[in-house]
């Protein structure tokens, strides 16, 4: 059995308008959980515990390591790449959804496909701001790291 994904363009505007509106739906589920795992869990909270282990070991050191430093910031472009890929992904799948380009079904519930797209929707929004707000708590972190006399910060300011 071939089972198809949303993995690029070509399969999001040739292969998914073909599919019943239940796939569509499903995909949308899959690509927006991907992303709560990939983007905020992988991404944001990986790169906080980063981060802390790094201003751990400044502390210790008495100097951060820039080849650790190095390691973390390269994380923001990749962090910051899965977030685009995949809500792009989920907001090209739900115009989809929304436009009606699917294979049309007997009974089909109009209003309870659109519900449940924006309710997918308001749940990757939400993830969206919990990972940004991570990342920018991420990168606020990392760069106090070097400023504060002991290398570890939190929101309550430099930790002595």
């Amino acid at each position: 059995m071939l089972i198809l994904t949303s993995n690029d363009d070509a399969n999001i505007d040739v292969t998914m308008s073909k599919w019943f509106v239940d796939a569509q739906l499903l995909e949308l589920r899959r690509v927006s959980g991907r992303f709560m795992m990939q983007g905020v869990l992988r991404g944001s909270v990986m790169m906080n515990l980063q981060i802390t282990i790094f201003s751990a070991q400044a502390a210790a050191a008495g100097s951060p390591s820039p080849l650790s430093f190095v390691n973390i910031a390269l994380m923001f472009p990749v962090a910051m790449f899965v977030a685009y890929t995949e809500n792009y992904k989920a907001f090209r799948i739900a115009s989809l959804i929304l436009q009606g380009k699917h294979e049309a079904r007997e009974e089909e519930d109009i209003e309870e496909t659109k519900r449940q797209t924006f309710h997918r929707l308001l749940l990757l929004a939400v993830a969206n701001t919990v990972n940004s707000c991570l990342l920018l708590y991420c990168a606020l972190k990392l760069y106090m790291a070097w400023k504060c006399k002991h290398h570890m910060w939190n929101v309550s300011g430099c930790v002595e």
